[in-house]
C-alpha cells in the first residue's frame, strides 16, 4: 500500500479509536506527512465514494469544513458524514452535529445537532462529551446547566481523554460550589498528567505549593513546576519566575525571576512580558523605569498578546505610566476582549458604564459612554466564566440597572459568581432572600448565605450575620451567637466589627452592660475612622451616657462621623449648627448643607427638617414649594411628620395646588404610621363634610372612628371631639352615650382644655351636681386664671347656688374676674367645638 493510502487507513484508525484529542491536531499530521493535497485528497474520494473505508468519508469532510480542500472538491460534507454516520461512527456523527451547527440559522432549531453530539458520546467520543460540557457551561444552542456541564466532563474524563481530565481536575480544585471536592481535583489532575498533559502537571504544582485541595508540599508543588520550565514550557516558566518574584514556595530571588520570565517573553507568552512590565513599573525587583515597562508590554502587544493589550488599556484608563487616556484604555481592552479576554471584557464594560470595578466614577466622557455595550461586553464575559461580570450582570438584573428588572435572571448569575467564591455575589444573594427582593423571601437561606460567606472571612457578612442574630428579625434572636461574629470580624481587623462588639456592651446584649468597655471599643474602632463609631462616641458625649455631658467634644466625634457619610451624625450636626446648643457657634448656611448632604442620602428625618425650615422661614426665606418637595421626600420614605405636613400643604394649597383627595391620602397613610394628629386631622376632615341630610352622612362616622384612635391615645382635641358626639344626639350615625361624653370630657378637661371644662361645668350644672361643677370651676380659675370661671364663682357666690352664699368669697371672686378680664385664657362660650 503506498504511504497516503497508508495514512488515510493509519489516520483512520485513530479516528474509530478516538486516539487524537482534536480533529485539529489529525488534520495538521495528515497535511504535514504528505505535502501533496491535491493527490491526497484524490485518494480519500476515491475511498469514500468506493465506500471501502466508511472513516474516509469523514476525513473529506473534515477537510472540506476546515476549508483545506475548499478549492479542491464541492461541498459535499454534510452528504458524507450522514453516509459515514449510518455506519455508526462516532467521529462521523460528532461532525455531523458540529455542521449542522455551524449551518445554524439565528432562529434555527439546534436539535438534532445536538442528538447527534449526543449519539457520538453515547458512542464513546470523549471529543463530543467535551464540547457537550462546553455548551450546557456556556449555554449555546442548549440552556445552561452546570450539573449537566460537569456530568458530560466526568464521562470524557473517565473514557481516559486527558483534556478532559485536566478540565475536570481544574474545575473540581477551583470551584466552592457543592459538586466539587479539591482532593478529587487533584485525581483527575495527576490522571492526566500521567498521560503527559502539562497543563495539568502546572496546575498540580500550583496546588501542592498553596496546599489547595491536597496536603501541602511545597518541594513537590516547586518541582512539578520547575521540570515542565526546565522542559522550556512558557507557562511552568511564567509560574516559576513569579515565584522567585514573590518568595512563594521557594527562596526569593529577583535575578532568577527575570530569567525565567524572560525565557517565557521569549516564546511569546504574554503574561511573562505582562509581568516583567509591572516589575519594572512598580520597582518590584528591579529599579523603577515607566519606559521599560511600556515597552514590555507593547512588545507582547504586537505579539497579538490579548493578556498585555488589557494590561496596557488598564494603564490607560488609570494614567499610571502613561497619560490617562480612556479612548485608549478601551481601545486596547476591546483588542484583548475580541480575543476572548474575559478580564477585558469586565473592565471594558466597566468604562462603557462609565464606573471603576470598585464602583467609583471612572472618568469616561459622555461620548463613549454606551450601556449597551457594557452590557454586550458583561455578558459575554459572564458566559466565559468570569466571576466580578457574572456578579454585575446580576447586579443589573437585580436593581434594574439599564435592563428590566429580572429576579431570576439576577440569581442565576449571582448563583454562578458565588459558585466561583465571590463573595459580594453572596451578600447580594442573601439581600435578595432575605427582603423577598426579586425572589420568594426566604430567612433560612439568606441566613445561610451570610453564614458561607462569613465562613470565607467576609468581613461585611459577619458583621450582618451578626446584626440579623442580634436583630432576631429572620431568625430567633441570640446575642451569644451576635457578639461571637462580631468577634470574628473584630479580630479580622474589622472596625466596624468591633463598634458592634462596643454597642452589644452598651446595651447590655449578651453580655452585662459596661459603658466603659462600650467606650474603650468605640475608641478602638474610631481609631480606625469607622463612622458608626464615631457617631456612638458623639451621642455618649451629648447625652452624658457614661461620660460627662460635653457637647463640644460630641459634635467634634459627629463631624469627623458626617465627613465620613453618616447620615444621623450629619443630623446631629445640621441640628447643632441650627440651634447653637452647648456653645456650638450658629451656622445656618452649615446646618443647611448637612441637612442636605444627609437628606441626598435618603435621612427621612432630616428631610422633614428641611421641609420645616423652609415652610417656617426658620434662618432662611420661607419657601414653600421647597417645602413641599422635601416634605415629599421625607413622606415617601415613611415619615409620619412629613405625611402630616404633606396633607396639610395639599389641603390649603401651600406650595402645591389645593387637592383634597391628595390631602386625605397622606393624612390617611402619616394616621396609619401612628400620628395622632393625622388622625385629628381625618376625624376633623370627614367631621366638616358629614351632612345628615344626604349621603354624606356616613363622614360623621369616619370621623368619629378617627377621632376615637387619637383620643384613645391621648390626644386632649380628639378627646373632646369624641365627647361632643356622643354628645350631639342629632348625628344618628354616631352612637349617643352621656356617660361615655362625660368621661371623654374629663379626660380631655384633665389634660386642660378648657372647652371641655366648659361643657363639663355645664352637664354638672345641669343635672345639679354642683359640687362637681364647682371642682372644674376652681380648676379653670385657679390653675388657668380663666376670667370666665371666676365670674361665675362670683356669681355662685353671691347667689349662693350651687356653694353657700359667702359675700366676702363673692367679693374676692369679683375682684379676680374683674383684674383677669380681657387677659389669659377663657372658657369658651357656645357650642363645643370639634376637631380644633
Amino acid at each position: 500500500m503506498d504511504t497516503k493510502k497508508l495514512l488515510t487507513y493509519s489516520l483512520s484508525a485513530l479516528l474509530l479509536g478516538g486516539g487524537c484529542a482534536y480533529l485539529g491536531d489529525s488534520l495538521g499530521s495528515y497535511s504535514a506527512a504528505c505535502q501533496d493535497l491535491p493527490a491526497l485528497t484524490a485518494e480519500l474520494e476515491h475511498s469514500a465514494r468506493q465506500s471501502e473505508l466508511p472513516s474516509a468519508q469523514v476525513l473529506l469532510a473534515a477537510l472540506q469544513h476546515s476549508g483545506a480542500a475548499k478549492q479542491l472538491v464541492s461541498t459535499e460534507s454534510e452528504h458524507l458524514l450522514r453516509s459515514a454516520s449510518a455506519a455508526h461512527l462516532p467521529a462521523a456523527q460528532r461532525l455531523l452535529g458540529q455542521y449542522q451547527l455551524s449551518q445554524l440559522q439565528p432562529e434555527g432549531d439546534p436539535y438534532s445537532a445536538v442528538q447527534n453530539l449526543k449519539q457520538a458520546a453515547a458512542n464513546g467520543s470523549a471529543l463530543a462529551m467535551l464540547e457537550l460540557s462546553e455548551m450546557y457551561r456556556q449555554g449555546h444552542n442548549v440552556s445552561a446547566d452546570d450539573q449537566q456541564a460537569l456530568e458530560w466532563l466526568r464521562r470524557a474524563a473517565a473514557s481516559g481523554n486527558a483534556q478532559a481530565q485536566y478540565l475536570l481536575g481544574q474545575r473540581l480544585s477551583a470551584s466552592l460550589d457543592a459538586y466539587s471536592s479539591g482532593t478529587e481535583g487533584a485525581q483527575w489532575l495527576e490522571k492526566a498528567r500521567q498521560k503527559g498533559s502539562r497543563p495539568a502537571q502546572l496546575l498540580l504544582g500550583r496546588l501542592y505549593r498553596d496546599g489547595q485541595g491536597v496536603g501541602q508540599d511545597e518541594a513537590k508543588g516547586r518541582n512539578l513546576i520547575q521540570t515542565l520550565a526546565e522542559q522550556n514550557y512558557a507557562p511552568a516558566q511564567y509560574e516559576l519566575g513569579c515565584m522567585y518574584l514573590s518568595g512563594q514556595g521557594i527562596s526569593k530571588d529577583s535575578a532568577q525571576a527575570q530569567e525565567w520570565l524572560k525565557k517565557a517573553a521569549a516564546q511569546n507568552y504574554g503574561e511573562a512580558n505582562c509581568k516583567l512590565a509591572l516589575m519594572y513599573l512598580e520597582g518590584n525587583g528591579v529599579a523603577k523605569d515607566p519606559a521599560k515597562a511600556l515597552d514590555w508590554l507593547q512588545q507582547a502587544v504586537r505579539q497579538n498578546s490579548p493578556t498585555a493589550q488589557r494590561r496596557l488599556g488598564m494603564l490607560y484608563r488609570d494614567g499610571q505610566g502613561v497619560g490617562k487616556d480612556i479612548a485608549k484604555a478601551l481601545a486596547y481592552l476591546e483588542q484583548a476582549a475580541r480575543q476572548d479576554d474575559a478580564r477585558a471584557q469586565y473592565f471594558a464594560a466597566c468604562l462603557y458604564d462609565n464606573v471603576t470595578p470598585q464602583g467609583h466614577a471612572a472618568g469616561t466622557p459622555q461620548k463613549l459612554r454606551d450601556h449597551a455595550k457594557a452590557l454586550r461586553w458583561l455578558e459575554t464575559a459572564a458566559r466565559l466564566g468570569d466571576s466580578d461580570a457574572q456578579y454585575a450582570l446580576g447586579q443589573r438584573y437585580r436593581l434594574g440597572r439599564y435592563v428590566a428588572k429580572n429576579g431570576e435572571k439576577a440569581v442565576e448569575w449571582l448563583e454562578k459568581a458565588r459558585q466561583q467564591g465571590n463573595n459580594a455575589a453572596l451578600l447580594s444573594l442573601g439581600a435578595m432572600y432575605e427582603k423577598g427582593d426579586g425572589v420568594k423571601a426566604d430567612g433560612d437561606k439568606a441566613v445561610e448565605l451570610f453564614t458561607l460567606a462569613a465562613k470565607r472571612g467576609d468581613v461585611r457578612s459577619q458583621v450582618h450575620l451578626g446584626e440579623i442574630y442580634e436583630a432576631g428579625k429572620i431568625v430567633p434572636a441570640d446575642y451569644q451567637k451576635a457578639l461571637d461574629i462580631y468577634a470574628q470580624a473584630s479580630k479580622q481587623g474589622c472596625a466596624n466589627g468591633t463598634y458592634h462588639l462596643g454597642k452589644m456592651y452598651e446595651e447590655g446584649h449578651g453580655v452585662s452592660k459596661n459603658l466603659s468597655k462600650a467606650r474603650s471599643l468605640y475608641e478602638e474602632a474610631a481609631q480606625k475612622k469607622d463612622a458608626d463609631a464615631l457617631a456612638a462616641l458623639g451621642s455618649m458625649y451629648y447625652v452624658g451616657r457614661g461620660v460627662g455631658i460635653d457637647v463640644g467634644k460630641a459634635a467634634n466625634y459627629y463631624l469627623a462621623a458626617a465627613k465620613r457619610g453618616h447620615t444621623a451624625a450629619m443630623g446631629m450636626m445640621a441640628y447643632l449648627y441650627q440651634s447653637g446648643e452647648g456653645g456650638i457657634p450658629r451656622d445656618m448656611n452649615k446646618a443647611l448643607e448637612m441637612y442636605t448632604r444627609a437628606a441626598k442620602q435618603g435621612d427621612p428625618l432630616c428631610q422633614y427638617a428641611l421641609g420645616e425650615i423652609y415652610e417656617k422661614g426658620q434662618g432662611v426665606s420661607a419657601n414653600y414649594q421647597k417645602a413641599f418637595t422635601y416634605y415629599k421626600m421625607a413622606a415617601e420614605n415613611s415619615e409620619p411628620r412629613a405625611q402630616l405636613a404633606l396633607g396639610q400643604m395639599y389641603e390649603s394649597g401651600r406650595g402645591v395646588s389645593a387637592d383634597s383627595n391628595a390631602a386625605v391620602k397622606w393624612y390617611t397613610k402619616a394616621a396609619s404610621n401612628g400620628s395622632v394628629v393625622a388622625q385629628r386631622y381625618l376625624g376633623k376632615y370627614y367631621y366638616d363634610r358629614g351632612d345628615m341630610r344626604t349621603a354624606a352622612a356616613d363622614n360623621f362616622a369616619k370621623a368619629f372612628d378617627w377621632f376615637k384612635k387619637a383620643a384613645d391615645r391621648g390626644d386632649a382635641i380628639s378627646q373632646r371631639s369624641v365627647a361632643a358626639l356622643y354628645d350631639n344626639a342629632y348625628i344618628t350615625t354616631c352612637p349617643t352615650d352621656k356617660g361615655q361624653a362625660v368621661e371623654y370630657y374629663k379626660m380631655a378637661a384633665h389634660q386642660g382644655d378648657l372647652a371641655a371644662m366648659t361643657r363639663l361645668i355645664s352637664l354638672y350644672q345641669q343635672d345639679q351636681a354642683y359640687d362637681k361643677a364647682l371642682y372644674w370651676l376652681e380648676k379653670a380659675a385657679f390653675d388657668y386664671g380663666c376670667s370666665r370661671a371666676y365670674r361665675d364663682l362670683y356669681f355662685m357666690a353671691e347667689s349662693g347656688q350651687g356653694m353657700p352664699r359667702d359675700p366676702e368669697k363673692a367679693e374676692r371672686y369679683r375682684n379676680l374676674w374683674v383684674s383677669t378680664n380681657g387677659n389669659g385664657p377663657d372658657l369658651p362660650i357656645g357650642d363645643t367645638p370639634i376637631g380644633y
